[in-house]
């Protein structure tokens, strides 16, 4: 039997619930619709309620979306909720507080139907992928932790997730390591051993055909010899990873930060967001090829 995944929509303006909901119930899901944040609140806080995501406006009375947010992110039964902000607050500061803040995306009105439902999608499967890999780190915890160093060579999607999550369990805070390693990771499948560019991968994300590019690539004869290899080191007072591919290389530099023009596209903020919330220390070498990632230990 299928799932159907709730999404709570928020905003005081009717038309817009209206128009967001039709988008959600074309593609299946089921939306739950709150005018302003103390009613949003109020069904988030109720047990017979399980929601897959928040599409969240920024400016509304009683209760705006910024203080709902900081709310949300207070409490550890809602906190992983992914939360889309969508608002006609487009200056650059005002885009940047709301992603520093805690939002999952921020989407500037007025905005076309295929790119908010390809960011809601990467906002699900970031909730998903959360709790998939609560379980996976449980099954593969036994013995881990006492992994003092270790090295992986793989080229495969499929590989990926069981490597990081190998990895992950040998930190004192598995699913902290795991998001930033994971993201790391893929980069260098992706952009580095692919060659998929920012504005591709962008595309495939709206056509919902990232995945089976990917597989398509795996398979050219031109990378066929191309690996990733990721080594770990549980030293004295840190953790550590290192990772390089067998690409071209990139400039990481724009990447290292959030940046506010790219808040409305559904890919970009994975290196930002390891490096704010995953790791102490993180550098790129070798044109972008190679990168260095670190977790102190006094910080777990």
């Amino acid at each position: 039997m299928q799932i159907i995944q709730k999404i709570l929509v928020v905003d005081d303006e009717l038309s817009n619930l209206e128009v967001i909901s039709e988008y959600l119930e074309e593609e299946s899901f089921a939306a739950d619709k709150a005018i302003n944040g103390k009613d949003a609140l109020d069904m988030l806080n109720n047990p017979n309620n399980d929601y897959s995501a928040i599409v969240l406006d920024r400016m509304m009375p009683v209760m705006d979306g910024m203080e709902l947010l900081r709310k949300i992110k207070e409490d550890k039964k809602l906190r992983d909720i992914p939360v889309v902000m969508q608002s006609a607050a487009a200056q650059p500061e005002q885009v940047r507080e709301g992603i520093e803040a805690g939002v999952f995306y921020y989407i500037t009105k007025p905005f076309e139907k295929a790119v908010f439902l390809a960011i809601l999608r990467s906002a699900l499967e970031y909730s998903f992928k959360r709790v998939r890999i609560k379980n996976d780190l449980r099954n593969y915890s036994e013995g881990m932790p006492m992994m003092d160093m270790g090295s992986f060579t793989f080229s495969k999607l499929d590989d990926l997730r069981n490597v990081c999550t190998v990895v992950s369990n040998a930190f004192a805070a598995p699913e902290r390591a795991f998001f930033g390693i994971n993201e790391l990771v893929l980069n260098a499948l992706e952009h580095g051993n692919l060659q998929i560019s920012y504005e591709e991968k962008k595309q495939l994300l709206l056509s919902k055909k990232w995945e089976s590019e990917i597989r398509r690539r795996e398979a050219l004869e031109e990378n066929k010899d191309k690996f990733i290899n990721l080594k770990f080191f549980n030293k004295k007072d840190h953790y550590e990873i290192v990772i390089k591919d067998s690409g071209k290389g990139f400039n990481p530099e724009k990447y290292l930060d959030f940046d506010e023009l790219r808040a409305v596209d559904p890919n970009g903020r994975g290196i930002a967001m390891s490096r704010k919330y995953s790791f102490d220390e993180m550098f790129f070498e070798e044109n972008g090829t190679k990168v260095t990632a670190r977790i102190t230990k006094k910080d777990e």
